[in-house]
């Protein structure tokens, strides 16, 4: 199996995206097209979802012969469609996940400035709520995918 597969896989399982049945699932059809795939084979065998996340956390991601940059991109796109979480600093938390593996400065720069400034709003320190504050973040998310999608 590609890295890419194991690596989406992986940054999925851990912001939610995905669940270790649906891999486990997903291996089980998979198992039907080509039965010598080891990672596939691994996959069909665990247990339990525990097992499935402990696999996927110990693969050797520096290993990986990938584009990092563009699998979490298309991630993070589409993480932030769908609704944010009721824990708003986990959801933020997520994101900060998956942009550590795009490695860009503007985004890096975008994840501080509005990370700092939803911490001043929460603080009362800012005039605006939090809700906007996390909005224009949004909004400028949507902005810096647009220019790299």
């Amino acid at each position: 199996m590609n890295d890419d597969i194991k690596f989406n896989f992986w940054l999925k399982l851990n912001v939610e995206l995905i669940t270790p049945k649906e891999i486990q699932v997903w291996a089980n059809e998979k198992i039907l097209e080509d039965n010598n795939d080891q990672f596939i084979l691994d996959i069909c065998f665990l247990k339990n979802d525990e097992e499935i996340r402990n696999y996927l956390t110990k693969l050797r991601r520096v290993d990986f012969i990938i584009d990092e940059t563009t699998v979490a991109i298309n991630i993070l796109k589409e993480y932030i469609s769908k609704e944010s979480s009721s824990n708003l600093y986990e959801y933020i938390a997520n994101i900060d996940l998956i942009a550590s593996h795009i490695r860009d400065p503007d985004l890096t720069d975008l994840l501080s400035i509005y990370g700092n400034q939803i911490e001043l709003a929460s603080l009362g320190y800012l005039k605006i709520s939090v809700e906007q504050a996390f909005n224009e973040f949004l909004q400028h998310l949507n902005k810096w995918l647009e220019q790299h999608t």
